[in-house]
């Protein structure tokens, strides 16, 4: 049986997902997230915020705990948060 043609796009696909793993190791993706999960469990929710940093060009991770931000929701049935006011140390 002869190997499958890849399907249209593949190799984009595949350079962009490289991309995205350099740019979480840049980032320390993993261990942000990690640290995140923990003040959550311990304390609520977690904030992840994407930044564009010109002096880097690339898009840089920043989180926040839960005693930095006040939280503010759309209405009493609401799942997600609307908007996240940070609070100002």
């Amino acid at each position: 049986m002869p190997p499958e043609a890849p399907r249209p796009g593949s190799t984009e696909v595949a350079a962009v997902q490289e991309q995205l793993r350099k740019w979480a190791e840049k980032e320390l993706l993993t261990l942000r997230i990690q640290q995140a999960e923990r003040a959550a469990a311990l304390l609520g929710d977690s904030v992840f915020v994407l930044a564009w940093k010109p002096e880097k060009q690339r898009t840089t991770l920043r989180t926040y705990d839960p005693g930095s931000f006040v939280p503010q929701w759309e209405g009493e049935d609401a799942d997600f948060l609307t908007r996240v006011n940070l609070v100002a140390a």
